[in-house]
């Protein structure tokens, strides 16, 4: 039968098969043998015609058989934008529907001539620049061009003013040492002094899941972790750890073979997670202890923490980048990316066989969390990671490796001192350098290495399932291209970030950390945000927080901001309102904005949770989180060992039942069902509601405590 739609009769009839319903060969049951060929005959050739028609009709351009991370905008006129073995097909279709063929942007010389006229003028303003530091660590001087290590010795660096021809775009911001690769692929959002990828431009909400959980891998330039090295004797830096973390570090830790992850503190409240790594150094007086934390962190306590210790620093917020991958290839990718020299000074003999058959585990969760390698790499460019063919250890082999974890894997590294940093860029390889070495070495042939090659020195590190590479700061774009070459690594960005640690259970930090002084900062300036999206939108258009029915007597009103995760509303419940007090008092209560209380005491009580919908609903970011009301226990209790959760819009607890938010909350396509991560004040019930804002729905919720890491 014709279709119901329109637009698809052309589809039906291309597809139809023209018949006789009557045959003339069968007469008076005798059949004529030639008149029955020519009928299948002309059967047939309507059969072909039919298949020809219907290939046609839903046949695929070449630009578009290529997957989506592929395509490109100008592929449709463009046959240089598709795959080399599409490209002749994609001639002949232009050439067959004279589809006219343009070529690539053309080189516009006057940009260059402009280029050079800027340069010239802020020259001309301050003659007495000598050499211009940029925020990928690159020294534009005339006669080299060479990085330099932008490090503070026991001083804080004020933030790199960046390239000349970029110079007005960092004046607030600092560029990571891939922002050109990621300002093209990504949307870049600035926070905490940094230009950050905030996610990709392509939809990539299923295929972060599936790269986690399933195969391949995803990838961050983490270089916007602040990382600085305090130098002094083994008790000295033994007392500041035990000062600021309030607990003792472990011996394996002190000897270098493990990191540690754990929460930081000041002389008032909880700042937040950072990493510790103890590199040993021969003497006394060498020991170096590196402390990664997020920058949020860096004026909320840390910076005046390192400051009043006493100890020798260095501050390496913009000479050490690092690169992060997570997935069940991670450690695949990781072995292809990083080739050990073979002139390093400080490799382990062992270190050679042993990192090869790293790569060979079949899963990143066999090797303890927490676990060091420290090597010394060759520069990525001279070998293509597509090349490389990883070892085949025996069973035994990789249960040895993995009994004796980690001998042959740890020991002192270069990355810890100036010298060391700023020696790995001497006879750094420019592009034009590196082009003619492999058209010497002549086409898809290894390139020979030197003995004056530059050694990067490399510290890799495994934390929350992932492997994180610390690396000096001007050899972290070299590395980043090796590394996305490779197949099953794609990239990610904050928001990728965030539902890693939302799908696995863990808190994100800083909005999960609503705790910390950092983390209420965050969720604030998150609720202007969000406030000023939802004031562009038409009145029509939005949702009327005024109008949400959620009172018994028939009052209107949502509790609190809606944009926000309320805790000062929490705090003035807790410590104002009375327990008996009406539904009137508490409604007038809850429309009283209390962020005049932003400096109220820290959330030392705040516990933090993971909520789980028992039947259906998904709880969105500041979502509200009920107590069982104790009058109406008995109702709640039918709906949560009922099979489906039907009636779910009365009764809806009052404001003196909140005992939390949701700071971070979807589908978790990892359990299937709707989650949310946040923090109650008391957990002492394992059965809780929820409710998001704007909404006069209360779902029934389970929660589950979390346990604080990195």
């Amino acid at each position: 039968m014709p279709p119901k739609r329109p637009k698809d009769n052309g589809r039906w009839d291309s597809k139809r098969i023209r018949v006789q319903n009557a045959d003339p060969a069968l007469a008076d049951g005798r059949m004529d043998v030639r008149v029955f060929a020519n009928a299948r005959n002309d059967e047939v050739r309507q059969i072909e015609d039919a298949m020809e028609r219907s290939r046609n009709s839903s046949k695929q351009r070449a630009f578009q058989t290529v997957p989506r991370t592929l395509r490109r905008r100008t592929a449709s006129h463009q046959p240089n934008r598709v795959p080399k073995r599409l490209r002749k097909r994609a001639k002949k279709e232009m050439a067959a529907d004279n589809t006219p063929e343009t070529g690539g942007p053309k080189h516009h010389r006057g940009h260059e001539r402009a280029l050079k006229m800027a340069m010239e003028r802020v020259h001309q303003r301050d003659k007495s620049l000598k050499r211009f530091e940029t925020g990928n660590g690159r020294e534009e001087t005339e006669s080299t061009t060479d990085f330099v290590d932008y490090t503070g010795l026991s001083k804080w660096n004020d933030p790199p003013t960046g390239r000349l021809s970029y110079y007005k775009r960092q004046k607030s911001k600092v560029w990571l040492p891939t922002h050109v690769w990621h300002a093209k692929r990504a949307h870049m959002v600035s926070r905490w002094g940094f230009a950050i990828a905030k996610t990709p431009t392509q939809k990539c909400y299923r295929s972060t899941h599936r790269a986690l959980a399933q195969s391949g891998c995803v990838a961050w330039d983490t270089s916007y972790m602040n990382t600085v090295i305090l130098s002094g004797s083994r008790q000295q830096l033994i007392d500041f750890f035990n000062h600021t973390f309030r607990v003792h570090l472990p011996q394996n830790c002190i000897d270098g073979q493990y990191v540690w992850n754990g929460l930081l503190y000041n002389a008032e409240s909880c700042i937040g997670p950072a990493t510790v790594y103890w590199n040993p150094g021969g003497s006394e007086s060498e020991n170096h202890l590196m402390l990664r934390f997020h920058p949020a962190m860096f004026n909320s306590g840390v910076k005046e923490a390192i400051t009043q210790s006493g100890l020798d620093f260095q501050d390496c917020r913009y000479s050490i980048g690092s690169i992060s991958v997570q997935g069940p290839k991670s450690l695949n990718a990781l072995n292809a990316l990083l080739r050990l020299s073979k002139f390093s000074k400080t490799n382990d003999p062992r270190l050679s066989n042993r990192w090869d058959f790293v790569g060979a585990i079949a899963t990143a969760n066999s090797i303890p969390s927490g676990s060091v390698i420290v090597m010394e790499t060759i520069d990525p460019r001279f070998s293509s990671p597509k090349s490389h063919k990883p070892s085949k250890p025996t069973t035994n082999q990789i249960v040895d490796l993995l009994e004796s974890w980690p001998d042959g894997l740890t020991g002192p590294s270069n990355i810890f001192t100036p010298q060391g940093r700023e020696l790995s860029y001497r006879n750094q390889a420019t592009i034009k350098r590196l082009h003619e070495r492999i058209r010497d070495a002549g086409k898809d042939e290894p390139i020979p290495l030197e003995k004056d090659d530059p050694v990067v020195p490399i510290v890799v590190y495994r934390t929350s399932g992932s492997w994180n590479v610390v690396l000096p700061w001007g050899w972290v774009l070299p590395f980043w291209h090796s590394l996305i070459q490779i197949s099953g690594v794609q990239l990610g960005g904050l928001d990728q970030v965030r539902q890693l640690k939302y799908e696995f259970g863990e808190l994100y930090f800083p909005n999960d950390y609503v705790f910390t002084p950092s983390g209420m900062e965050e969720v604030l300036a998150q609720s202007a945000e969000d406030k000023r999206e939802w004031d562009k939108r038409p009145v029509a258009n939005r949702t009327n927080y005024d109008s949400t029915a959620i009172w018994s007597d028939g009052g209107k009103g949502e509790i609190g901001n809606p944009f926000l995760c309320d805790w000062p509303l929490m705090h003035a419940l807790r410590s104002k309102l009375q327990s008996d007090s009406s539904e009137q008092e508490q409604r007038e209560f809850s429309r009283v904005d209390h962020q005049q209380l932003r400096n109220y005491p820290g959330l030392d009580d705040a516990v933090p949770v993971q909520v789980t919908c028992v039947h259906r609903g998904v709880p969105l970011h500041n979502a509200r989180i009920y107590r069982v009301p104790r009058e109406t226990a008995a109702h709640w209790e039918k709906v949560f060992n009922a099979p489906d959760h039907s009636e779910m819009t009365t009764p809806c607890p009052l404001p003196r039942d909140l005992i939390g938010f949701v700071s971070t909350g979807s589908f978790n396509m990892r359990q299937a069902r709707g989650t949310g991560i946040g923090c109650v004040v008391d957990a002492s019930s394992e059965k809780c509601l929820i409710r998001n804002p704007g909404t006069s729905v209360v779902r029934p919720a389970t929660l589950t405590r979390l346990t604080v890491t990195n």
